[in-house]
Order: C-alpha cells, then sequence, then structure tokens
C-alpha cells in the first residue's frame, strides 16, 4: 500500500481513483465497510482504491479538552488499514488553516489535486471542512458538479446499537474485550515502542519487554494471554497491563511487560526479548512482536475465552487478599 501525506501523490495516479473518507479510529467493521465498498467498486471499474484519513483527530486541535482517547496511534492504524488491501493510504496533517477550509474550497483543492478522482464513499456520519458543516449530502452535490460520484455507507449495526469508536472504548472501559472484539472484527490489540525496565524478569530467568503504548485507550488492568511472533517462530506469552504490586510499585504504569514461553535463551546469546526483532504483524490473529529498543513492538490480546478465564482468576484472587 502506498503511503503520503500530502493532496500532490493522487495526482501521480494514472488509473481513475476511488476514495474512502473517514477518520478510522480504530479500524472497526463500520469502518472496513466504508473501505471494502470502495475496494468492490475499484475492482469493477479497473481504478484504485485510496484510503484518506487525518494524522490526528480534529478535537486534538480544536477543543484538546474534549478530544476521545484514541484506540489506534496513527502508524497503527496505517498498518490495520494495509491489512485491508487498497491500494493506497493518504493521512492529511489536519491543521488550523486545513479546520478552517470551507467545504467547497476543499473539494475544489481535492479535485484539481486528483484530476482522476471518480468516486468517494463515507459513513453517513461523516462531516468536514469548518465547523464540520461539510454533510454527506453536500459531499454529493459537490461530486455531481465537480465530476465524481459519491456513495453514502449505512453504519454498521451489532446487538441493537450501531457500531462506533465511542462504543468500543467503553466496552474497553468496561473490561468487555468480546465485545470489544466483535465490533472491531479482530481482537483489540496495542502498539508501542520497547523501553528500558528494572531487570526483575531478565534475573528471574523471564526475559521481559516493557512496553510504553501508543495507544491512548488500553484494555482493562490485567494480566492477558498474547502469542508473540520472534523470529518467525511463535510463542505463547503473558502480557500485564497496569500496575506492579509485588516490586512495591502500587502506582498504574502506562508500559505493558510482555513474556513469551518458553525462555529464549540466556540474554548474552541474543535470546532476550527486547533485543530480539519482529519479523511480521498481523492482526488477525491473536499474536504480537516485539523489537529492538527504540523501535516499535505490538502485541494483541489472546482470545476471549482465555481471557476471561485469566480475569476471573484475578478477580477471586483480589477477593480472598481483601
Amino acid at each position: 500500500m502506498k503511503l503520503c501525506h500530502s493532496l500532490a501523490c493522487l495526482g501521480r495516479e494514472k488509473k481513475p481513483i476511488l476514495l474512502a473518507a473517514g477518520f478510522f479510529d480504530g479500524v472497526h467493521r463500520g469502518h472496513q465497510e466504508v473501505i471494502r465498498q470502495v475496494m468492490r467498486a475499484a475492482a469493477r471499474r479497473g481504478a484504485h482504491a485510496w484510503i484518506m484519513t487525518f494524522d490526528i483527530h480534529p478535537l486534538k486541535l480544536l477543543q484538546p479538552e474534549a478530544a476521545p482517547p484514541l484506540l489506534t496511534a496513527t502508524a497503527h492504524k496505517a498498518r490495520l488499514l494495509e491489512k485491508l488491501g487498497a491500494d493506497g493510504c493518504l493521512i492529511l496533517p489536519f491543521t488550523r488553516s486545513f479546520a478552517l477550509m470551507e467545504p467547497e474550497k476543499f473539494i475544489v483543492q481535492l479535485t484539481r489535486s486528483a484530476p482522476n478522482l471518480r468516486g468517494m464513499a463515507v459513513g453517513n456520519n461523516w462531516t468536514f471542512g469548518r465547523r464540520g458543516c461539510g454533510t454527506p449530502a453536500l459531499l454529493k452535490k459537490l461530486g455531481a458538479l465537480r465530476g465524481f460520484d459519491v456513495r453514502i455507507v449505512r453504519q454498521v449495526r451489532w446487538r441493537g446499537g450501531v457500531i462506533s469508536s465511542t462504543r468500543i472504548r467503553r466496552a474497553l472501559a468496561d473490561g468487555k474485550l468480546a465485545d470489544a472484539a466483535a465490533m472491531l472484527g479482530r481482537d483489540f490489540s496495542v502498539a508501542g515502542t520497547v523501553v528500558t525496565g528494572r531487570g526483575f524478569g531478565r534475573r528471574l530467568g523471564i526475559p521481559t519487554a516493557n512496553i510504553s503504548p501508543h495507544n491512548e485507550v488500553l484494555p482493562e488492568a490485567g494480566v492477558y494471554a498474547v502469542r508473540a511472533v520472534l523470529g518467525g517462530k511463535f510463542f505463547n506469552g503473558v502480557a500485564n497491563v497496569g500496575q506492579r504490586p509485588t516490586f512495591g510499585k502500587n502506582e498504574v504504569i502506562s508500559k505493558l511487560a510482555l513474556k513469551p514461553t518458553p525462555p529464549l535463551g540466556h540474554p548474552s546469546k541474543g535470546g532476550d526479548l527486547a533485543a530480539s526483532a519482529a519479523t511480521g504483524y498481523d492482526p488477525l490473529h491473536r499474536r504480537g512482536g516485539v523489537s529492538r529498543g527504540g523501535s516499535e513492538a505490538s502485541f494483541e490480546t489472546g482470545s476471549h475465552e482465555t481471557f476471561n478465564c485469566l480475569f476471573e482468576r484475578r478477580s477471586r484472587w483480589n477477593a480472598r487478599s481483601r
């Protein structure tokens, strides 16, 4: 998938372009439907399917105190979008000048930059332009004037309600990972950067990696079963999210410990988890990867059954400890 950050790159496309537009935080099933409709239409029309999104949530700039915590950081979102199979992804910088642009002016700028634009698809709640006054209905009118068609995609529903990033955040806050996974169409995942820890796991013979998450939304604090992929091999693992009461650290910490089993060998032989490079990332499987310090790492929670079992045990242990 081509990845770019300027409208100008669309002008280099020789084939007709069909564009799916949205912020796509979490890349949930509703987002996937918008993108797949574009991809199916592109296949029929011999066009290229592109995705257009933004680098930050608009409210992060306009009303920071009201901005929702993100399910996926930008790089993580780009990897998830790539898995859907689009030809390209345009991640536009959301700046103050962009926020002040009238909807009509944005569409003029878009079509001038992408003369081969032949169609767009958006969710029926998508807005664009200054103060979000550009609606799907207005986009359809502007498309007719500028030579591209517009498909307005109905929101996907699950268990009597619309699937939304807000609803998924609420499910995660309530510890309902199975519900979040059903709405995402995959297990919830966290991406982050490996950071230096205190070395307790290494001294105990269980190499670990401490991860500073890029996500602004994390699963409920607890212990999770995970799958790690290292050097092309899979390992069962355990990830701890939250506190370290064993070592006298009761504050909530914003990093994750990933512990693959069986042990990967002595650190001096290159078996230390934090020094092993990941060779792949597949959000459709319950697994994760860890990279060298300073580079990106990602992991995903284990199966719903395993998670529920581990969470139940943790709750019972807490009850006894009180």
